[in-house]
């Protein structure tokens, strides 16, 4: 159920109260250094990838040359995240 949690709870809150001054909105999994799209439920890509796509190769870019921090490129939940996990979760299924 999307925004079931506290965390994306309040983000979803904080984002309405502030509606209309937002450009650009990030997800940095910080424990394996993904800089994660906006959207992660599907594979098809969104209207404003490329807006998304060259805001967060920027930022990457950013955060090598600031801080020395070797984030992976950004990539969708979906492509990594949801794949991984079935898999895995798959994994005693497997022939």
């Amino acid at each position: 159920k999307p925004f079931s949690e506290i965390e994306t709870a309040q983000v979803s809150r904080f984002i309405s109260r502030h509606n209309g001054t937002f450009v650009h909105y990030v997800n940095f999994h910080a424990y394996s250094q993904l800089w994660m799209s906006p959207w992660g439920y599907t594979l098809t890509k969104p209207e404003q990838f490329k807006l998304q796509d060259d805001g967060s190769a920027k930022a990457v870019q950013a955060l090598r040359a600031v801080f020395g921090i070797h984030a992976r490129e950004w990539i969708s939940p979906a492509t990594i995240i949801y794949m991984v996990h079935a898999l895995l979760s798959n994994y005693d299924k497997d022939p």
